[in-house]
């Protein structure tokens, strides 16, 4: 790894929060959708 990158690490940081929301929401969508019937 080359030097310190603050945006870099921001960058990934926001993108890896992204995509745990979107898993977080297709999980809940589909617990729903299956509990609905």
């Amino acid at each position: 790894m080359g030097g310190p990158t603050p945006s870099g690490g921001r960058r990934l940081a926001l993108y890896g929060l992204v995509m745990v929301v979107v898993i977080l929401g297709l999980a809940a969508v589909s617990t729903w959708a299956l509990n609905r019937g």
